[in-house]
């Protein structure tokens, strides 16, 4: 995983971040609609995100998300307070529709989720 994840092109959203040394890594300031959209229009349909709620959450109030990967981890967690959906304030509810379920060896669920339009 750690060597397709090195070959890949990767674009890393930082309003902050100057440089990187991530292999194929390139920086953009701000994330925004257009850009998304003309990626789509690439023809490359995923846009894989790690470790980063904020651009899920900018993404679904930007209405440019079009599915959704869940993890269900086997933990409680024991403190925090960052929660995915607790800053998007969309104007209305998004139904998801049920794709599928993946159990991982780990104990972790992989829940695939479409938007309904």
């Amino acid at each position: 995983m750690a060597q397709a994840l090195n070959d890949i092109d990767k674009t890393v959203f930082s309003a902050t971040l100057g440089s990187t040394q991530w292999n194929n890594s390139t920086i953009v300031k701000k994330l925004e609609a257009g850009e998304i959209n003309d990626f789509k229009q690439t023809g490359k349909k995923n846009l894989l995100t790690i470790g980063s709620p904020g651009i899920v959450a900018t993404l679904t109030r930007l209405n440019l998300a079009d599915e959704y990967y869940f993890s269900i981890q086997p933990t409680i967690a024991g403190h925090g307070h960052v929660r995915l959906f607790d800053t998007i304030k969309l104007d209305a509810r998004q139904p998801l529709k049920f794709i599928d379920a993946t159990p991982l060896k780990s104990g972790v669920i992989i829940l695939h989720y479409e938007k309904v339009y």
